[in-house]
Protein backbone atom coordinates (compact mmCIF):
# COMPACT_ATOMS: atom_id res chain seq x y z
CA UNK A 1 0.00 0.00 0.00
CA UNK A 2 0.82 3.46 -0.88
CA UNK A 3 -0.67 6.66 0.49
CA UNK A 4 -0.47 10.06 0.03
CA UNK A 5 -1.83 13.39 2.29
CA UNK A 6 -2.60 16.75 1.24
CA UNK A 7 -4.63 18.53 3.71
CA UNK A 8 -7.84 16.98 4.93
CA UNK A 9 -7.51 14.34 1.84
CA UNK A 10 -6.20 10.72 1.49
CA UNK A 11 -5.26 8.81 -1.41
CA UNK A 12 -4.23 5.02 -0.77
CA UNK A 13 -3.37 2.38 -3.69
CA UNK A 14 -3.51 -0.70 -2.53
CA UNK A 15 -1.63 -3.70 -3.50
CA UNK A 16 -2.62 -7.55 -5.11
CA UNK A 17 -3.45 -9.17 -1.97
CA UNK A 18 -3.89 -6.43 0.16
CA UNK A 19 -7.36 -6.45 2.21
CA UNK A 20 -9.24 -2.83 1.82
CA UNK A 21 -10.50 -2.13 5.45
CA UNK A 22 -7.18 -3.36 6.78
CA UNK A 23 -5.29 -0.90 5.16
CA UNK A 24 -7.46 2.18 5.71
CA UNK A 25 -7.80 1.18 9.77
CA UNK A 26 -4.04 1.24 9.23
CA UNK A 27 -4.09 4.52 7.66
CA UNK A 28 -6.45 6.33 9.77
CA UNK A 29 -4.60 4.84 13.08
CA UNK A 30 -0.68 6.46 11.43
CA UNK A 31 -2.29 9.10 10.61
CA UNK A 32 -4.50 9.86 13.98
CA UNK A 33 -7.81 10.10 11.33
CA UNK A 34 -10.14 10.38 13.97
CA UNK A 35 -13.46 10.80 11.84
CA UNK A 36 -13.99 10.74 8.01
CA UNK A 37 -15.45 8.77 5.04
CA UNK A 38 -14.89 7.33 2.09
CA UNK A 39 -15.17 10.41 -1.03
CA UNK A 40 -14.33 7.76 -3.42
CA UNK A 41 -13.45 4.34 -4.50
CA UNK A 42 -12.71 1.87 -7.09
CA UNK A 43 -10.73 -1.48 -7.81
CA UNK A 44 -10.34 -4.93 -8.79
CA UNK A 45 -10.94 -7.62 -6.11
CA UNK A 46 -10.43 -11.55 -5.75
CA UNK A 47 -12.87 -12.03 -2.95
CA UNK A 48 -15.44 -9.85 -0.57
CA UNK A 49 -17.97 -10.22 2.26
CA UNK A 50 -20.82 -8.30 2.00
CA UNK A 51 -24.44 -8.99 3.92
CA UNK A 52 -26.72 -6.55 5.95
CA UNK A 53 -28.09 -7.26 9.58
CA UNK A 54 -30.83 -8.92 10.46
CA UNK A 55 -32.36 -6.64 13.21
CA UNK A 56 -35.05 -9.36 14.47
CA UNK A 57 -32.05 -11.71 14.52
CA UNK A 58 -29.48 -8.92 16.15
CA UNK A 59 -26.76 -10.71 13.37
CA UNK A 60 -24.44 -10.37 10.75
CA UNK A 61 -25.78 -12.10 7.79
CA UNK A 62 -23.00 -12.23 5.51
CA UNK A 63 -22.46 -13.45 2.04
CA UNK A 64 -18.96 -14.45 0.50
CA UNK A 65 -17.79 -14.02 -3.02
CA UNK A 66 -14.57 -15.77 -3.90
CA UNK A 67 -14.30 -14.89 -7.49
CA UNK A 68 -12.82 -11.93 -9.29
CA UNK A 69 -14.95 -8.84 -8.91
CA UNK A 70 -15.00 -5.01 -9.66
CA UNK A 71 -15.26 -2.83 -7.09
CA UNK A 72 -18.25 -0.74 -8.22
CA UNK A 73 -18.88 2.02 -5.26
CA UNK A 74 -17.10 1.92 -2.01
CA UNK A 75 -19.05 4.34 0.62
CA UNK A 76 -18.95 4.83 4.46
CA UNK A 77 -17.68 6.53 7.38
CA UNK A 78 -14.64 6.27 9.55
CA UNK A 79 -14.98 6.81 13.69
CA UNK A 80 -13.62 6.18 16.72
CA UNK A 81 -14.61 3.44 19.61
CA UNK A 82 -12.83 2.67 22.70
CA UNK A 83 -9.92 4.70 20.80
CA UNK A 84 -9.51 1.97 17.76
CA UNK A 85 -10.34 3.13 14.17
CA UNK A 86 -13.94 1.91 13.23
CA UNK A 87 -14.97 2.03 10.14
CA UNK A 88 -18.59 1.28 8.83
CA UNK A 89 -18.38 0.92 5.12
CA UNK A 90 -21.07 -0.33 2.24
CA UNK A 91 -19.71 -1.77 -1.35
CA UNK A 92 -21.60 -2.31 -4.47
CA UNK A 93 -19.48 -5.40 -6.40
CA UNK A 94 -20.28 -6.52 -9.91
CA UNK A 95 -18.78 -10.44 -11.52
CA UNK A 96 -17.67 -10.88 -15.34
CA UNK A 97 -21.29 -11.11 -16.20
CA UNK A 98 -22.36 -7.84 -14.39
CA UNK A 99 -24.15 -9.58 -11.67
CA UNK A 100 -24.27 -6.72 -8.58
CA UNK A 101 -23.48 -7.85 -5.54
CA UNK A 102 -24.07 -5.37 -2.41
CA UNK A 103 -24.42 -4.49 1.29
CA UNK A 104 -22.28 -3.66 4.36
CA UNK A 105 -18.38 -5.12 3.49
CA UNK A 106 -16.68 -7.09 6.44
CA UNK A 107 -13.83 -7.92 3.82
CA UNK A 108 -12.45 -7.23 0.35
CA UNK A 109 -9.04 -8.67 -1.07
CA UNK A 110 -7.68 -7.00 -3.78
CA UNK A 111 -6.53 -8.80 -7.16
CA UNK A 112 -4.52 -5.99 -8.91
CA UNK A 113 -5.22 -2.61 -7.43
CA UNK A 114 -7.84 -0.48 -5.70
CA UNK A 115 -7.68 3.23 -5.45
CA UNK A 116 -9.49 4.70 -2.47
CA UNK A 117 -10.08 8.66 -1.44
CA UNK A 118 -10.60 9.53 1.99
CA UNK A 119 -11.91 13.12 3.38
CA UNK A 120 -11.21 13.63 6.75
CA UNK A 121 -14.24 15.59 8.98
CA UNK A 122 -13.00 17.95 11.84
CA UNK A 123 -15.16 16.21 14.71
CA UNK A 124 -14.66 13.81 17.06
CA UNK A 125 -17.09 11.02 16.38
CA UNK A 126 -17.47 7.94 18.55
CA UNK A 127 -19.47 5.03 18.60
CA UNK A 128 -21.40 3.19 21.44
CA UNK A 129 -23.00 -0.18 21.71
CA UNK A 130 -26.87 0.09 21.68
CA UNK A 131 -28.41 -2.80 23.36
CA UNK A 132 -32.01 -2.24 21.72
CA UNK A 133 -30.43 -2.87 18.34
CA UNK A 134 -27.51 -4.68 19.14
CA UNK A 135 -25.23 -1.97 16.76
CA UNK A 136 -22.25 0.45 17.33
CA UNK A 137 -23.86 3.95 16.98
CA UNK A 138 -22.37 6.86 16.63
CA UNK A 139 -21.85 9.45 19.41
CA UNK A 140 -21.42 12.77 18.73
CA UNK A 141 -18.61 15.09 21.23
CA UNK A 142 -20.55 17.28 24.12
CA UNK A 143 -21.02 20.99 23.02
Amino acid sequence: MEYKIEGDVCVLRLEPGEEIIACVEQVCAQEDLRAGYVASAVGALRAATVGLYDLGEKQFLAHTIGKPLELVCLSGNISRMDGEVYTHFHAVIADKNAAVYGGHLSRAVVSATAEIVLRRIPLELGRRPDPETGLNLVTFPAP
